[in-house]
């Protein structure tokens, strides 16, 4: 069992790695090259490209037990997965990134029997590092302090959403949910605000799936916090990558005190 181990170090050397990797970024901010639109109609550079290669040679020097899949790349040494599963967004949010924005950033999580065991969230332009271990709580490390993240307690339904990703599903979601506040902004950071306290939920529908990398890191914070992140059925988010990087189901993530509630008002949207 996952409690069982202590991962000190492996989170120690995510914590680097994604202090650096941001340096990388804020290197090329202001002037990216070799951008590109995938066949999933998202955006890639070459600094995308040019971290994921730093962040994947090091941890498998560090760490050559362990398996590795990043955005960029097919998944490396799947052989190693029951021993440990690096899950690399080595630049969440490019769109942000490329419009100088500051909300992106660099994702570093380890899975260990189906489940996120560490996570590291690193915004570099406002240097906000979040990171968690498997029951040692979630912590927030900016301008040289770090501080406790813990979820609101708060009962009043205050909705994140993506800022580039509207849809059909989502807005029938919403409609259903009837939340106090809707809010938009861009990448997986949104699951981080949830740990922070700074809203309730984060949802993502079933037409702008997301994958494994977007959510990996994010998630163990978030449930650290004091908080529950599951797909929209509310059932866990899949890890084994048998099938699809893409968590076809959707996701909620709440501060937990609300996530009964969502699951049952929307399961008439959902089936």
């Amino acid at each position: 069992m996952t409690e069982n181990f202590d991962y000190t170090l492996e989170l120690d050397f995510a914590k680097s790695l994604a202090r650096q990797a941001g340096r990388m970024l804020l290197d090329s901010y202001n002037a990216p090259t070799g951008v590109l639109t995938k066949s999933d109609g998202t955006l890639v550079s070459d600094v995308d490209k040019r971290v994921a290669r730093f962040i994947v040679a090091e941890l498998a020097k560090k760490f050559p037990q362990y398996a590795i899949l990043d955005e960029e790349n097919p998944l490396r040494h799947p052989e190693k997965q029951t021993e440990g599963l690096w899950i690399i967004d080595p630049l969440d949010g490019t769109r942000q990134y490329l419009a100088k924005g500051r909300d992106f950033g660099v994702l570093i999580g380890l899975v260990k029997d189906g489940k996120p065991i560490l996570g590291v969230a690193y915004r570099p332009v406002i240097d906000e590092l979040a990171y968690a271990e498997h029951d040692r709580g979630a912590f927030m490390q900016t301008n040289g302090k770090i501080t406790k993240l813990e979820v609101t307690n708060s009962k009043n339904l205050s909705v994140l959403v993506s800022d580039s990703r509207e849809d059909s599903e989502l807005t029938k979601l919403l409609d259903s949910l009837q939340p106090e506040k809707v809010h938009k902004m861009h990448g997986a950071f949104k699951a981080v605000e949830v740990a922070k306290g700074t809203t309730t939920a984060y949802m993502c529908s079933r037409i702008n799936t997301m994958h494994v990398w977007d959510i990996c890191a994010p998630s163990i914070i978030v449930t650290e916090a004091g908080g529950k992140v599951t797909d929209l059925h509310g059932k866990p988010i899949n890890y084994s990558l048998k099938e699809t990087t893409k968590c076809k189901n959707g996701i909620i993530v709440s501060n937990g005190f609300m996530h009964e509630r969502i699951i049952a008002t929307i399961a008439p949207i959902i089936g």
